[in-house]
C-alpha cells in the first residue's frame, strides 16, 4: 500500500466535526513504508458509529508520540476529517475504535471512491506528524456501505529516449539471388547432307559448325 508523499493540510476546519491535534503549520512526515493499518470488520454500513476497531503494524517513531489518531485522507492526500480519539501512542503498535465519527458523517456531501486511512504520530511540539500505518477504503455513498480494498500504485510511465531502435520484426528468409542471364549463341549450324538413292549404298553424314554454344541454368 503506498501513501501519497504530498504536504497534507491540517488546517483549521479541515477535520470537520474533531479537535485538532495540531497548528495549521503542522508539516506531514510520511513514513518511508507505510505499514497496513487492519480494520475490524473489514466492511460495514458507513453510518456506523464506531466505523470499526483498528490495529497498525507498527508502533509511532520514537520521537513522534506525544499523540496519536486516525485520519480520514482523500485519494489526492487531503485530510477530509478525524475517526478516533486520540491517543498517547506506546512503544508497540496502537490500536483503538472508530468511533469519533461515522463515515457517513465526516464524507457528507462526497463523492463515491476510495478513501485513506491514517495513522498519524504527532512529535512533541505537534508541528509535524509522522504517517506510519495506512488502509485503503472504498465508500459507497449511494449504498451506504464501505470495504476495505487493496490499493496497487499506478506504474510510473516508461522513460522515452531521443535515440530510437528499430524493434525486431518478423523473420525474414535470405533474399532469393537474381537468376543469371542465360547466354545462347545464335549462330546457324551447317548441315551438309550427301544422301544417296534410296536403293543405293551409301552413308548418311552431317556436320555443325564447332563454334561453341554457351547456355546456362534458366530461370524457373
Amino acid at each position: 500500500m503506498t501513501l501519497k508523499k504530498t504536504p497534507i493540510l491540517l488546517a483549521a476546519g479541515v477535520l470537520a466535526g474533531a479537535t485538532l491535534l495540531a497548528p495549521a503549520s503542522a508539516r506531514a512526515v510520511p513514513a518511508d513504508r507505510p505499514g497496513a493499518l487492519a480494520l475490524s470488520p473489514s466492511s460495514g454500513p458507513s453510518a456506523d458509529n464506531p466505523v470499526a476497531r483498528y490495529r497498525a503494524a507498527r508502533a509511532c517513531p520514537a520521537d513522534h508520540r506525544a499523540g496519536a489518531r486516525v485520519f480520514l485522507y482523500d485519494g489526492s492526500g487531503k485530510a477530509v476529517g478525524a475517526l478516533s480519539e486520540s491517543i498517547t501512542p506506546k512503544p508497540t503498535p496502537p490500536s483503538g475504535a472508530l468511533d469519533v465519527n461515522s463515515l457517513s458523517g465526516v464524507l457528507a456531501g462526497r463523492p463515491t471512491g476510495d478513501y485513506q486511512l491514517v495513522l498519524g504520530c504527532f512529535d512533541a511540539a505537534f508541528r509535524s506528524i509522522a504517517l506510519t500505518d495506512v488502509a485503503w477504503i472504498h465508500v459507497d455513498v449511494a449504498q451506504g456501505t464501505w470495504r476495505v480494498v487493496p490499493h496497487v500504485p499506478t506504474p510510473a510511465p516508461r522513460p522515452t529516449s531521443s535515440s530510437t531502435s528499430a524493434s525486431p520484426g518478423p523473420a525474414r528468409s535470405a533474399p532469393t539471388p537474381s537468376p543469371r542471364p542465360v547466354h545462347v549463341d545464335t549462330r546457324p549450324a551447317t548441315v551438309d547432307r550427301n544422301v544417296g538413292s534410296p536403293a543405293a549404298d551409301g552413308e548418311f553424314t552431317f556436320t555443325v559448325d564447332t563454334g561453341q554454344v554457351t547456355m546456362s541454368e534458366a530461370p524457373v
